[in-house]
C-alpha cells in the first residue's frame, strides 16, 4: 500500500508537470501501460478518448502508427526502447500529410523505484519547412550568375557565394568577417553610408551603377541591387548585394561615345565634339 501511495503521489506531480508544458508528453511503466499523458499529445496525433482510457500504448501505437510515412520503423524504435530501457533516446519521424514530429523517450524512476517511461512529442513541421525553404535558397544563391554579398548593420560580410569569389576574387574564407569597406574604393564611401540609411529605412535600391575593388584593389565597373534583410520578427539585421560585372558593356559605351565624337583612323576630333 505504500509503495503504491508512492506512486500516486509521483504521478500526481508528474502530471501536474506535464500539463504546463510545451510539448505532447506519455507516461508509461515498463511494460506499456498508459499511466498519464496531456492533452497537447491527445491534440497532436489525434487519439479517440475510448483507445486511451482502456487500451495499452501498444495499441495505442498501432493507430497511431496509421498515420505515417514509415509505420513498421516507427513500431522498431518504441519496441527497442522497450526492450533496452535506454536512458534516453530520440527519434523524428514524418506524417503521411507531411507534419513531422520529434521524439524524446526517458526512462525516469520514481519514489519507490517504480520505473516509467517519458515519452515527449514536438511538432517541428514549420522548423523542417524552414529549414528546407533555407536550403533551397542556399541552393540559388550558390548557382547565381550574380555576386550575392549577405552584410550585416555594422557592415560586416556574413555571406559570400561563387560568383562574388569570381568577380572580387576573394574566397569566401578570405573575406567573411571582413568589412565590406574592403570593396569599397575611397572616392566611394559616402555611397555605403547612403544606402546604408535607406536599407534601415526598410528601402531597396534597385540596379546602381558604382564602382567596387576587386582584390588587389583592382576596380570593377558593377551595377548592384541592394535590399534589406530581416528576421523572423521582422526586424533588418543587414542588407544583401547582388553585384552584376558590367565592364564590358561601360567599355562598349565609351568605345560608342568615342566613334561618335573621334576619327577612327586619325584620333582627331570629329565635327560632332564640337556641335
Amino acid at each position: 500500500m505504500k509503495k503504491e501511495s508512492e506512486l500516486n503521489n509521483s504521478l500526481s506531480v508528474l502530471k501536474a508537470a506535464i500539463e504546463a508544458t510545451v510539448d505532447g508528453l506519455l507516461v508509461t511503466d515498463k511494460r506499456g501501460k498508459v499511466l498519464c499523458y496531456n492533452q497537447l499529445y491527445v491534440n497532436m496525433w489525434p487519439i479517440p478518448s475510448e483507445l486511451l482510457a482502456h487500451a495499452s500504448h501498444q495499441a495505442i501505437l498501432g493507430y497511431c502508427a496509421g498515420q505515417l510515412r514509415d509505420p513498421e520503423q516507427f513500431l522498431r524504435s518504441i519496441e527497442e526502447i522497450y526492450t533496452t530501457l535506454a536512458p534516453e533516446s530520440f527519434d523524428v519521424f514524418e506524417f503521411r500529410n507531411g507534419r513531422v514530429f520529434e521524439r524524446c523517450a526517458k526512462v525516469k524512476t520514481l519514489e519507490g523505484s517504480d520505473t516509467v517511461l517519458v515519452w515527449s512529442f514536438r511538432d517541428i513541421t514549420e522548423r523542417r519547412q524552414g529549414e528546407s525553404y533555407k536550403a533551397q535558397l542556399a541552393a540559388i544563391v550558390e548557382s547565381s550568375n550574380d555576386a550575392i554579398i549577405v552584410k550585416d548593420l555594422n557592415g560586416i560580410i556574413t555571406g559570400w557565394n561563387v560568383a562574388a569569389e569570381e568577380l572580387f576574387g576573394y574566397r569566401s574564407g578570405e573575406i567573411i568577417g571582413s568589412s565590406i569597406l574592403t570593396l569599397i574604393p575611397p572616392d566611394r564611401l559616402e555611397e555605403e553610408d547612403r544606402i546604408m540609411s535607406l536599407v534601415k529605412g526598410g528601402k531597396r535600391t534597385e540596379h546602381f551603377e558604382t564602382v567596387r575593388w576587386g582584390k588587389g584593389k583592382k576596380p570593377i565597373d558593377v551595377s548592384v541591387t541592394i535590399s534589406p534583410v530581416k528576421d523572423s520578427a521582422g526586424n533588418i539585421i543587414g542588407a544583401s548585394k547582388i553585384a552584376r560585372d558590367i565592364t564590358q558593356r561601360k567599355e562598349s559605351q565609351e568605345r560608342i561615345e568615342y566613334l561618335a565624337h573621334y576619327d577612327l583612323l586619325t584620333g582627331l576630333p570629329n565635327r560632332a565634339l564640337f556641335t
